[in-house]
């Protein structure tokens, strides 16, 4: 339960004004691989139109990282 619920939030933050929360929460869902699998369709769409290249970088990486699901 404690997972899902981190994952939520994680995945909640990828949405962030803030380009740093955006890429950190892609960093942890990454650092979780395939536990984080259920974030990959929003790390996926951070990777490809996030008006930032930070996040997403990360969210490229993390998405590899967790793998599809």
């Amino acid at each position: 339960v404690r997972l899902t619920a981190a994952l939520g939030e994680l995945a909640h933050a990828l949405e962030d004004s803030s380009p740093k929360v955006r890429g950190a929460a892609a960093e942890a869902l990454g650092r979780l691989g395939p536990a984080a699998r259920g974030a990959y369709p929003a790390l996926l769409h951070v990777s490809k139109s996030d008006p930032e290249a930070g996040p997403r970088n990360k969210a490229s990486i993390a998405a590899i990282m967790v793998g599809m699901p």
